[in-house]
């Protein structure tokens, strides 16, 4: 049997070859990434096909290219559907874990099984991606399909930064790369690259689940406050936050100025004065000249001290 294809850049066929008459020969039709088998010479679209050998036999298989489309396209496409997606950017790569985040015009969606997660960075925009849609709990996702960095056409582009949430995200934002800022814990966490453990982050007075799916090591306190940097999730209808990062939020330093004087001024000498930080503990000291003697210290009119 002999076996050819349309066009050997979409596929090719194996199981080719001689066999003894009444033999069994199995065709297979193997498609390249971003194109998928449609049929043979012979009108069949069974793949495999297995034919009887009766008489030499020449097939051809035809792959056709695989339509490209929208994330929102591709989230609506049936569970372990082939996709071939329109040129989008990456919006953040959480590198070693497989897990990238991309957008077009039509939304977000989230790769995951992804062994280019150490190539592509955020900010690139890539053309070529073929993927097998895996939505999870109605929302889009993507597992790669065999592709290989030479596939792809990068060309490198600006981070983007994540949207600054102030309330509760809702299932409209799923997979928006989001920034909460400074948010609290309910309690300590320790997230491990061995676990997806939970903790419960306050935004706007509202507990929010922050979840470790990403696997990154990070230690929080419930006594300090940060700005997290998260993707948005829906678990069983509820919102979820997959933890990126967390960086603590420092409170501004607040300087106060003290300025002493004597009264008189021949009086005698005080020290002590100056610009020191809020809750610093300082002393100031006075210093009688002959013939006067230390009597108060004041504030305006009032008397705050006689030490």
């Amino acid at each position: 049997v002999t076996a050819n294809v349309n066009d050997p850049a979409m596929g090719s066929v194996s199981g080719a070859g001689e066999y003894e008459e009444g033999k069994t020969a199995t065709l297979t039709a193997n498609a390249n990434p971003g194109y998928e088998f449609a049929s043979w010479s012979n009108g069949s679209t069974v793949n495999p096909l297995k034919i009887t050998m009766t008489q030499d036999t020449t097939l051809t298989a035809t792959f056709e290219a695989i339509p490209s489309m929208t994330c929102a396209e591709a989230a609506a496409a049936p569970k372990d559907a082939v996709v071939v997606l329109n040129p989008f950017d990456v919006v953040y790569v959480v590198k070693g874990a497989g897990y990238i985040y991309i957008k077009d015009a039509s939304g977000v969606n989230l790769i995951y099984d992804f062994n280019l997660d150490d190539q592509l960075k955020a900010g690139d925009h890539v053309e070529g991606f073929v993927g097998v849609s895996s939505p999870y709990n109605g929302l889009p996702e993507m597992k790669v399909s065999g592709i290989t960095f030479e596939d792809l056409t990068v060309t490198a582009g600006t981070a983007p930064e994540p949207t600054v949430f102030a309330t509760v995200p809702t299932k409209a934002d799923a997979n928006k790369y989001v920034k909460f800022e400074n948010v609290s814990l309910t309690a300590n966490a320790t997230f491990t690259t061995s676990s997806a453990t939970n903790a419960t982050m306050v935004v706007n007075g509202t507990n929010v689940t922050l979840r470790n799916s990403f696997k990154l090591a990070a230690t929080l306190s419930k006594d300090k406050t940060y700005d997290i940097v998260g993707a948005v999730a829906i678990y069983n209808s509820n919102i979820q936050i997959y933890f990126i990062s967390a960086t603590e939020v420092v409170p501004p330093v607040v300087n106060h100025t003290i300025t002493v004087a004597a009264n008189p001024v021949e009086g005698g000498t005080v020290t002590g004065g100056g610009e020191f930080e809020e809750t610093d503990e300082i002393t100031v000291k006075a210093v009688a000249n002959e013939g006067y003697e230390f009597t108060c210290w004041t504030e305006g009119t009032d008397t705050v001290s006689t030490d």
